[in-house]
């Protein structure tokens, strides 16, 4: 399942202890949908020269998938998996800054 979510989001690889499976269907015995989320790790950065491995996660994958239900537990369907989302981190060391004036309705980024 990892495998598939790292080729489908383009990633360098996914988290496995962080993945979540999530599904609004009945509990009774065949097809549900899935709803799976799970943190990812970017590719190498090598734009400096050098490769730069990140040892935390950078992106929030979101995907659906179908899936079985039986007595003996859920059989996701790697067919009909889908990425709903990659949601990028925001990097804190970033030069990149923003402001909020209180009283105002306005933010100012850069």
């Amino acid at each position: 399942m990892s495998e598939n979510l790292t080729s489908l989001a383009k990633v360098d690889g996914v988290d496995i202890d962080s993945m979540n499976f999530t599904t609004y269907s009945g509990s009774s015995e065949g097809k549900i949908s899935v709803n799976i989320t799970a943190l990812a790790y970017s590719s190498p950065n090598t734009t400096s020269g050098r490769i730069v491995l990140s040892g935390t996660p950078d992106y929030i994958i979101k995907a659906t998938a179908e899936a079985n239900s039986s007595d003996s537990g859920i059989t996701v369907d790697l067919n009909t998996l889908k990425i709903i989302s990659i949601l990028k981190f925001f990097n804190q060391t970033s030069s990149n800054s923003y402001s909020v004036n209180n009283g105002s309705d306005r933010i100012t980024i850069g």
